[in-house]
């Protein structure tokens, strides 16, 4: 019995649209995303790194509280590196980057419904993070694969399409980036 009951709420939990009482309202569509955004970071990155660019798409599930999210994401990082080569004519800023790929899956706890206009939000979760090439410097730090990450947003829903805006921290350690991020939901 503690078998079966165990599978049923893991079920309700990963497919929440798949069970629903009778007169209970839907949790709403699926819905799909894009953001970019600026970042920084922190920790031991700080010294070698400056800020960068970073891009993603995200797939947002609704839970049966109105006001949770499941929302899974990839993120692309470009990095800035120091990285200087002095002559006898002074120092020259190389242009080297770094690149961090991650992938997460967050808990999103809104303030307000989904059917208002608008909304601030919290996100808490946890990533697997990629490094780039082994040239790079990020992977002389030698970054855990994954990390806990979180942040707060906020999201505007003018027309069927939602924007939001929000910054986050995520852990990659010996470090961490700071992606603040704009994107559009559909």
């Amino acid at each position: 019995m503690e078998r079966a009951l165990s599978l049923f709420l893991i079920g309700a939990l990963a497919f929440p649209w798949a069970v629903r009482a009778q007169n209970a309202p839907t949790a709403g569509p699926v819905r799909w995303g894009v953001m970019a955004g600026g970042e920084n970071v922190t920790g031991s990155f700080k010294d070698a790194f400056k800020p960068g660019i970073v891009f993603g798409g995200e797939v947002q599930f609704p839970l049966h509280m109105n006001r949770l999210a499941l929302r899974a994401d990839v993120m692309y990082h470009w990095i800035g590196e120091y990285a200087y080569v002095c002559i006898e004519q002074g120092c020259i800023d190389q242009g080297a980057h770094s690149h961090l790929v991650t992938g997460s899956l967050d808990l999103i706890a809104r303030l307000n419904d989904p059917s208002t206009r608008w909304s601030p939000y919290a996100i808490l979760g946890a990533a697997v993070n990629i490094t780039g090439n082994s040239d790079e410097a990020i992977v002389s730090y030698k970054p855990k694969g994954n990390g806990l990450q979180g942040g707060v947003g906020f999201e505007v829903r003018p027309w069927k399409t939602t924007v939001f805006v929000e910054v986050r921290y995520m852990a990659v350690s010996p470090g961490g980036v700071v992606p603040v991020t704009i994107g559009m939901r559909f």
